[in-house]
C-alpha cells in the first residue's frame, strides 16, 4: 500500500505482463510513504531551504507526491511513479505478517475514506492548525489499522521488487533498521526498463525479539530519478512458484567442487542488457563491478559467448573491458566445446571454472556435456561472493595473474604460427628460471601453490600455513626452493615451491608448478638443477615422492620424461630416483640461482 493522498491519479489501458502476480498468495501491510533523509519535524519547516509547503502543512519530498495509476496485472492493479529528490526516500513501519487479497483490500479502502474525510473536513475547517490535525489523525487511524492486523498472519517467504527505471546506473537502496541498529542494508543495481528482485526473508536475517522492536524500512535511489513501482512488498509466494525460482536460479556447488580459478561470462542479456545482434545493448554494471573484484582476487575472467567475434570485441573494447577478459571464446560453437579449448588453453582443471550463463538452455547444454563446470544463471550471480570455492588466498603475485594469462595468450598465438618443433620454441622464448630460498615475504604465495595446485603436484599434500612456515624455518632437516620464471612475453612471478628432506637421501617430497608454466620444461629443468647441486656435494642421486591423484597426472609425465627409477611404494607412495645417466639434459631454460 502506498500513501498516494497528495499524488496524482489516472488510468492506463495497457496490462502489465512482466510477471504473473498470481503467483502471489499474500502480501503485508506495509504502507510506504514519503521520508527525508535530514527530517527534523517540525523545526526542519523553517529553517530548511528545500522545504515546500504541502496541504497538510508537511513538506513535499517528492516531486509529485506519489501518483497512483491503474493498471491491470500489477500487485494489486496499481502502479506507484514517484519522482525521487536527493533527500527524498520511501518509508514504512515494519509490518510484515502476511494477508489475503480481501483485507489488503479492505485496509486499503479504509485508508482511502479516512483520507478523503480528513481533506473534506480540512476545507470545511479553514484555520491552519484544523488543516494539520485531520490528515494526522488519518495517519494515526492507517497505523493503528496495520498495527493491529500485524498481530496476525504469518511471516513471509521473499521481499518483492518490481521497478521500472528510465536510465542506467540508478542503485536501489533497501534499509531494515530500528532505533538502536541496522538489520539490514543491500544494493540493487538498476538498469533501463524493467527491473525485478526477489529476496529471500531468511536473507534479512529477522528474529521474533527484532519484530517488537520500532521497526522501519527504508528504500530509496543514490540519484535524483523517476522511478516507477509494480510491487514493493514482503509476499507469501505460492509453493509451486517458489519450486521454480529454486530450480531456475540455484546455484548447485558439488561437496567436491575445487577452488574457482577463471569464470567465463556470456554477453548477450550477462555483461550487458539486450543482444547485440538485434540492436542497442546497455552494460550491466553489477557483472562490471563483479568482474573487477573477482580480477582483484585473481580469479581470471573470460568469455564464452554465441556471437561474431568482430562485432562483441568491439563492443567490449568500446565499454574499455577488453583488458579484464582472457582467451574469449566468441563464435557459434556450441559453449561446452569452448569451456573445454578454454581450460585446455589455460591449462587449468575444467572443476575449477565457473561459467554464467542468462539462458537455460545454454546452461542446460554445458551441465550435460560438462558436468564438472559450475554453472550459474545471471540472476544469482551476486550470490557467488559467499560461496566457499570463490573464497581464494590473494597474494601480490595472485593479483597479477590475468597479465600472466595475457603473456599466455599472447605466446600461443606465436606457437600457432611456429613451424619448426616444441623445443626450439621454447628455446625462441628466452626463459629464465631463477630457483631462490622463500623470503617472508613469499610464504603466503608458497602456501597459494599448495592448496591451488591439482595437476602440478608430485605430493597432493595441503599443508597447513603453519606447516608450510615451520618446514621453510627448519634448515637442519629441510631445504626449500621458490621458482620464479620470466621469458621474452614478461614476467610470471612465483611459480613453483618445492620441499626437498635432507636426511641421508635427497627427497623432494612436495613439488608444486603453476599451470602458467605447464609444458616448457620447468619441472625438468628445477629437478636436474637440484641434483647438479647435490651432486657437487658428493650425491649420486636424488629422490622424488610421487602419489597419484585424480588430476596430477601431468607431474608423473615429467617423471617418465625424466626417466626416473621406481624405488619404493609405501601407502600409495611412490618414490622415483633420478641422477644425470637417466635421461639426456634439457638444455632450454637459463637457471639462476639466488639461494641462502
Amino acid at each position: 500500500m502506498f500513501a498516494t493522498e497528495w499524488g496524482k491519479k489516472r488510468k492506463s489501458k495497457e496490462k502489465f505482463t512482466k510477471y504473473n502476480f498470481k503467483n502471489v498468495k499474500k502480501k503485508s501491510l506495509l504502507v510506504w510513504s514519503e521520508h527525508c533523509t535530514e527530517c527534523a519535524v517540525p523545526v526542519c519547516y523553517q529553517k530548511c531551504e528545500k522545504y515546500r509547503r504541502r496541504k497538510d502543512g508537511k513538506c513535499r519530498l517528492f516531486e509529485d507526491g506519489i501518483n497512483k495509476t491503474y493498471l491491470k496485472g500489477s500487485l494489486d492493479k496499481y502502479s506507484y511513479t514517484i519522482s525521487f529528490q536527493g533527500w527524498s526516500k520511501l518509508e514504512s513501519d515494519y509490518h510484515i505478517r502476511q494477508h489475503g487479497k480481501f483485507l489488503n483490500k479492505f485496509i486499503g479502502g479504509i485508508s482511502n475514506f479516512c483520507f478523503l474525510m480528513a481533506k473534506v473536513f480540512s476545507n470545511v475547517f479553514e484555520r491552519k492548525k484544523t488543516k494539520k490535525h485531520f490528515p494526522g489523525a488519518a495517519y494515526v487511524l492507517r497505523e493503528k489499522f496495520a498495527n493491529l492486523f500485524d498481530k496476525f498472519g504469518k511471516i513471509p517467504n521473499v521481499f518483492f521488487i518490481s521497478v521500472d527505471c528510465p536510465m542506467d546506473d540508478i542503485n536501489l537502496i533497501l534499509e531494515l533498521k530500528n532505533s538502536e541498529k541496522f538489520i539490514y542494508r543491500k544494493s540493487f543495481h538498476l538498469n533501463k526498463g524493467y527491473n525485478q528482485f526477489i529476496i529471500d526473508y531468511d536473507e534479512l536475517k529477522m528474529n521474533e525479539e527484532e519484530l517488537k522492536k520500532d521497526n522501519h524500512i527504508f528504500i530509496y535511489p543514490d540519484k535524483e530519478v523517476k522511478l516507477q513501482f509494480y510491487a514493493l512488498d514482503f509476499v507469501t509466494l505460492k509453493k509451486q512458484e517458489l519450486k521454480r525460482i529454486n530450480q531456475e536460479f540455484r546455484i548447485e556447488v558439488k561437496p567436491e567442487q575445487k577452488k574457482i580459478k577463471c569464470v567465463a561470462w556470456d554477453l548477450d542479456n550477462t555483461l550487458w542488457n539486450g543482444v547485440l545482434i538485434e540492436g542497442k545493448v546497455t552494460l550491466n554494471q553489477d557483472i562490471v563491478h563483479l568482474i573487477k573484484d573477482l580480477d582483484a582476487k585473481g580469479i581470471v575472467n573470460s568469455i564464452v559467448s554465441k556471437n561474431d567475434f568482430d562485432e562483441a570485441y568491439r563492443k567490449i573494447k568500446e565499454y574499455q573491458l577488453d583488458e579484464y577478459f582472457v582467451m574469449p571464446h566468441i563464435n557459434w560453437t556450441p559453449k561446452s566445446v569452448n569451456l573445454k579449448d578454454l581450460v585446455k588453453r589455460m591449462n587449468i582443471g575444467i572443476d575449477t571454472i565457473a561459467f554464467v550463463d542468462d539462458s537455460p538452455f545454454e546452461l542446460k547444454e554445458v551441465q550435460e556435456n560438462c558436468p564438472e563446470v559450475l554453472c550459474i544463471n545471471t540472476l544469482n550471480v551476486n550470490e557467488i561472493q559467499q560461496l566457499e570455492c570463490f573464497n581464494v588466498i590473494v597474494t601480490e603475485d595472485s593479483k597479477k595473474r590475468r597479465s600472466t594469462y595475457k603473456m599466455m595468450e599472447q605466446e600461443q598465438k606465436e606457437l600457432e604460427n611456429w613451424n619448426g618443433n616444441i623445443d626450439d620454441f621454447l628455446k625462441s622464448c628466452n626463459m629464465i628460471l631463477t630457483i631462490s630460498s622463500p623470503q617472508t615475504n613469499e610464504i603466503q604465495r608458497c602456501y597459494e601453490l599448495l592448496q591451488r595446485t591439482n595437476q602440478l603436484n608430485s605430493s597432493g599434500r595441503r599443508l597447513s600455513l603453519e606447516e608450510v612456515n615451520s618446514i621453510i624455518n627448519n634448515h637442519q632437516n629441510y631445504a626449500t626452493y621458490v621458482l620464479k620464471c620470466r621469458d621474452k612475453f614478461g614476467d610470471y612471478g612465483i611459480v613453483g615451491f618445492s620441499i626437498i628432506e635432507k636426511n641421508e637421501n635427497i627427497t623432494i617430497t612436495d613439488f608444486v608448478i603453476s599451470c602458467r608454466v605447464a609444458n616448457k620444461k620447468v619441472e625438468h629443468t628445477f629437478i636436474q638443477s637440484i641434483f647438479e647441486e647435490y651432486a657437487m656435494l658428493g650425491k649420486k642421486a636424488i629422490y622424488m615422492n610421487y602419489k597419484k591423484t585424480i588430476k596430477n597426472g601431468p607431474i608423473f609425465k615429467v617423471v617418465k620424461d625424466l626417466n626416473m627409477k621406481q624405488i619404493s611404494v609405501q601407502d600409495e607412495l611412490e618414490t622415483y630416483e633420478y641422477n644425470d645417466s637417466y635421461a639426456e639434459h634439457i638444455d632450454i631454460i637459463t637457471v639462476e640461482r639466488n639461494l641462502n
